[in-house]
């Protein structure tokens, strides 16, 4: 297993690079949106610190740590980060370029949030590097993909900032499916009552139930990606008009 995982992560890389290469994704817009990515995740990394969600010493429940702590602000703050320094880049002509660069501050974002998980993992390190490259790494940047394509595609107003939270919702609802399988499933962690008796009546085992939970989660939030690839459409977006404009936006933030 741990070689099948050291040879299929060389692969996804690969394929990420080509998808990015063929949607167009522009050399510094990448490398700015991968830094805005990582910068983000410091920021999250430092303001949960105190609540050291692997180690849960205030004891929150799994439900708590899921969706309150984890998704709720980190599908946020990669929308903003999207909304803040992508959707006025200079280099930004099109939604497809956003919703590229988006993946690619997500990939940041996970990144970072792996160096803090794999500095605290001790000796068993390179297993968990190796399950995190195949399933939280993934999971980051299809969920980036969503979320920068609700950014790209909101329009000022009322109506707009509703869908922008609907879709914040959504994908911190998928977000936080992921992380609860996560935390319910984790050594010394017990399940919210009402969940263990809803597998208990459906006759089913507590460790599958959240297994399934965690792949539905994956698929989801893959799901939302292809869907939001899928839509893309070569419309210039409201803020990328002027190049000039654009530069001096991009260069502030």
């Amino acid at each position: 297993m741990t070689l099948l995982g050291w040879a299929l992560t060389p692969a996804a890389a690969a394929l990420l690079a080509l998808l990015l290469w063929r949607g167009g994704l522009r050399g510094r817009l990448y490398l700015d949106a991968l830094a805005v990515g990582v910068t983000l995740g410091a920021a999250v990394a430092v303001a949960l610190a105190p609540f050291a969600l692997r180690s849960n010493p205030q004891q929150f429940s799994p439900q708590t740590l899921a969706f309150l702590l984890a998704g709720l602000p980190e599908e946020g703050v990669k929308m903003i980060g999207v909304a803040a320094f992508l959707r006025g880049h200079y280099l930004a002509r099109d939604r497809r370029e956003i919703v590229f660069a988006a993946g690619a501050l997500s990939l940041g974002f996970a990144a970072l949030e792996n160096i803090f998980y794999l500095a605290n993992a001790g000796s068993g390190w390179a297993a968990l590097a190796i399950v995190r490259a195949l399933t939280a790494m993934p999971f980051h940047v299809c969920a980036g993909l969503a979320g920068g394509y609700i950014v790209a595609s909101v329009r000022p107003g009322a109506r707009g900032a509703v869908a922008a939270v609907a879709g914040w919702l959504g994908l911190a609802a998928i977000h936080g499916g992921y992380d609860f399988a996560v935390f319910a499933g984790a050594p010394g962690a017990v399940a919210p009552v009402a969940f263990q008796h809803a597998v208990a009546a459906l006759r089913l085992d507590l460790a599958t139930t959240l297994r399934a939970l965690l792949s539905a989660a994956q698929g989801a939030a893959a799901l939302a990606a292809i869907l939001a690839v899928a839509a893309l459409r070569d419309t210039p977006t409201a803020a990328a008009s002027g190049r000039l404009a654009r530069w001096a936006r991009g260069r502030a933030f």
